[in-house]
């Protein structure tokens, strides 16, 4: 018998059925090159969470794009659209204005990514936002800085990608792969000087 009282162990997967996912929408690659869970980014739904205004749908499979607009007109997360902004310089902070909905009884949980060296993932050093927001409960549709310094490696000459996410689980937003029960996922193209978002 181990520590825990258990006489053996062994690892297996749980089907869980009937489950609909809304999958981030950045190129495939993203998310280890498939489409379906796990590992790609989804997110099954909670009413009253969302990323922007517009509630999001469902489908059976990610509908990843180059312009990262593959499942629908849910893309109203960003206030701001980076092409019309200067290139940040190397070692500055960015902000990126992101609106964010909790009409929830719960406390929710907002995290960002930005791909800033163009290399198909969301893992390098500075990455990943500087803050996690909480989102009180019940706190309707607000905008909410999420916090970035430009790294050394980024790469001007490129378009890029983000990914947001949204939960009541405060873990699941820190991991930009993967899907998590009861958040919002959304991957979407950017670039500065001049492109836009999806």
């Amino acid at each position: 018998m181990n520590a825990s009282g258990c006489e053996t162990m062994a690892t297996c997967q749980v089907a869980i059925n009937n489950v609909q996912y809304d999958y981030g929408d950045a190129p495939v690659v993203y998310d280890l090159n498939i489409n379906y869970q796990p590992p790609a980014a989804a997110s099954t739904l909670f009413t009253g969470v969302n990323l922007g205004n517009v509630a999001p749908g469902t489908e059976l499979l990610a509908n990843n794009s180059v312009m990262a607009d593959g499942d629908g007109n849910e893309e109203d997360a960003l206030t701001a659209n980076p092409w019309t902004d200067p290139w940040p310089p190397v070692g500055s902070n960015y902000t990126l204005p992101t609106r964010a909905t909790n009409n929830t009884t719960s406390r929710a949980f907002l995290h960002a990514y930005v791909d800033w060296n163009a290399d198909g993932d969301f893992l390098d050093p500075m990455e990943s936002s500087s803050n996690t927001m909480i989102i009180p409960a019940l706190a309707g549709s607000q905008v909410h800085g999420m916090q970035f310094t430009v790294p050394s490696f980024v790469n001007t000459g490129s378009l890029f990608y983000i990914r947001i996410r949204l939960s009541v689980d405060s873990m699941s937003v820190t991991v930009p792969l993967h899907g998590r029960a009861a958040w919002r996922n959304r991957g979407l193209r950017m670039g500065f000087g001049g492109a836009l978002t999806g």
